[in-house]
């Protein structure tokens, strides 16, 4: 829910990390600009949602992403996910899987909720004017698969990549 994502968020916390020099200017797209109107819609849409009791769980998509996002809420709840890349919302036509995997568009967030509670989540958002997507699915496999264009791009468990999982 939320912004659409874009390739302005690729690379933002390695950005943010790296000592900047004169050719940092360079790297600018990996800079963001956030949008404090959006944020606060999303912001009051999001806390509508959680009041209904239909939502399992929310994450904002920082960094890494829906990687990250998708990672950590399935690692917690020992599940996985099933994303479909070309349900997600996005700021150019011609982005590739890993950079909608990556992105850390502002104003985003992945909302889990009950199954058949989709259409109750969706008009919260259609009130306050927010794109609001179904994206994919949780399963039971602990693994993250994520599709574009029909094809599998990529299949990792969850529970690896998050810190106090498998990832260093």
């Amino acid at each position: 829910v939320g912004s659409a994502t874009g390739k302005d968020g690729i690379h933002g916390a390695t950005f943010a990390s790296a000592d900047l020099t004169e050719d940092s200017a360079d790297d600018l797209p990996a800079v963001q600009v956030g949008d404090p109107f959006q944020e606060k819609l999303l912001l009051e849409a999001s806390l509508e949602a959680i009041r209904t009791g239909d939502v399992i769980g929310i994450q904002d998509m920082g960094a890494a992403g829906i990687t990250c996002s998708t990672s950590e809420m399935s690692a917690k709840g020992g599940t996985g996910m099933k994303i479909d890349l070309d349900k997600v919302p996005t700021r150019q036509d011609d982005m590739k899987a890993f950079e909608i995997l990556l992105s850390e568009s502002q104003e985003r967030m992945l909302i889990v909720c009950e199954k058949g509670k989709e259409a109750s989540i969706q008009n919260i958002f259609d009130k306050w004017d927010l794109e609001c997507c179904l994206i994919g699915e949780v399963t039971d496999t602990g693994r993250l698969e994520f599709f574009k264009n029909g094809e599998m791009v990529a299949d990792v468990p969850a529970h690896d990549l998050v810190l106090g999982g498998g990832a260093p």
